[in-house]
């Protein structure tokens, strides 16, 4: 089983992209590291706890960055 957790991990963090020019993809990359975490850590039920935190963490970070992002789109430059 340790062995297939494994694979499976691997292939979460196969996933990542190392070109980061989308707003997006930072955020996917993190949470494809997670997913591998949280899949290595199967049985370990602290490390699962963590990690999930650290997911819901990420999801509010996103979304207060879309916010600014948008926000800023749609005020004017004060130059």
């Amino acid at each position: 089983m340790t062995e297939e957790r494994e694979v499976c991990a691997c292939l979460a963090e196969s996933l990542i992209d190392l070109d980061e020019n989308q707003d997006w993809q930072e955020g996917f990359n993190i949470a494809c590291k997670i997913l591998a975490h949280t899949i290595r850590a199967r049985n370990r039920d602290v490390s699962v706890d963590k990690a999930v935190l650290s997911f819901k963490r990420l999801t509010r970070s996103i979304a207060a960055a879309r916010t600014v992002k948008r926000l800023r789109q749609a005020a004017p430059s004060v130059m």
